[in-house]
């Protein structure tokens, strides 16, 4: 078993992988790779999730092929046992899936895979860096389908949750794909920007926005603009919070980066769409001198949130 495992696994990550992936479905043996996940033996499971990862890589029709033999409960299981190297292909195996269509994320789901990341992310500092960075990566892969539909309202409680125990990992990709995976699930709902409010995550966002690279600081102010679009409550939990201070503190350095201005020119935009006590606040914060710094700036970036702002 190990031989052949080993063989196809050369052979699809090879210069002719995709076609010997299509021939395996052809003869088959996408239920011979599922069947291999479920043999006790760790130098034949990392052989078969490490394929796994390759094939869910590939185009939609491979993907299906998996799951369609099983591979997503196959991988979920795995995802949490002993053998770190075996759990974290499982893993990465399973964020391909997901990323690859909404039906695929909700396989995943009905599997229990939420409840299986959850888990490994209480376990979050007995785990490696870059399995913590797969993990991470995981979230924000579960969470990008969010509006297409709705992941149910249960599970998304606990993909808040997990993702709490992520965004104060010490690694600045964790906490980025942490951050990209609020910002995801944030989008498009209310009920889910309740959830979040109400799991203190916007405490710790709150306590991020000072000494974070640029590429997160993004993603930071990003999750509060998607936060203010939703009703008059929730722009202001920003205001009470405090953020709009801090916003003002960060975009008053000399050095602030583009894409910071830009989110919090989204930010601002969205929290003068409420009401005149919530506009007053943009001016109590101390922002309008950035405000109109900013939309005289003649990058692309800026002078499309330009254009935005003015049609709010």
């Amino acid at each position: 078993m190990q031989i052949c495992l080993e063989t196809i696994r050369r052979l699809i990550t090879g210069e002719q992988g995709s076609r010997v992936i299509d021939e395996m479905i052809q003869h088959d043996l996408m239920k011979v790779l599922v069947n291999a996940l479920k043999i006790n033996d760790q130098a034949i499971l990392f052989k078969a999730a490490t394929s796994c990862v390759t094939i869910a890589a590939g185009n939609h029709a491979q993907t299906k092929a998996l799951v369609d033999a099983g591979a997503a409960e196959a991988l979920v299981r795995l995802i949490n046992i002993p053998d770190h190297d075996v759990a974290k292909q499982a893993l990465w195996a399973v964020s391909n899936i997901v990323a690859d269509a909404q039906e695929f994320r909700d396989a995943v789901i009905e599997c229990h895979g939420i409840d299986a990341m959850v888990e490994l992310s209480r376990h979050i500092n007995n785990i490696s860096t870059p399995f913590a960075r797969t993990l991470s990566w995981a979230y924000s892969n579960m969470c990008f389908f969010n509006n297409h539909p709705f992941i149910p309202q249960e599970e998304l409680r606990k993909l808040i949750k997990g993702i709490h125990l992520l965004v104060d990992y010490d690694d600045i990709e964790v906490e980025g794909d942490a951050l990209k995976a609020i910002v995801w699930a944030t989008e498009h709902s209310d009920d889910v920007r309740e959830l979040v409010v109400q799991s203190e995550l916007l405490e710790i966002t709150h306590n991020k926005l000072s000494g974070q690279e640029s590429s997160n600081l993004k993603w930071t102010i990003n999750i509060l603009v998607n936060i203010a679009k939703g009703n008059h409550h929730f722009r202001q939990v920003i205001i009470d919070s405090g953020f709009l201070r801090e916003i003002s503190t960060l975009v008053g350095k000399d050095d602030v980066d583009e894409s910071v201005i830009k989110e919090s020119i989204w930010l601002i935009s969205k929290i003068s769409y409420g009401s005149d006590d919530q506009i007053q606040a943009i001016f109590n914060a101390g922002l309008i001198p950035f405000v109109r710094k900013a939309l005289d700036n003649t990058t692309r970036a800026v002078r499309y949130c330009k254009k935005f702002t003015e049609t709010e």
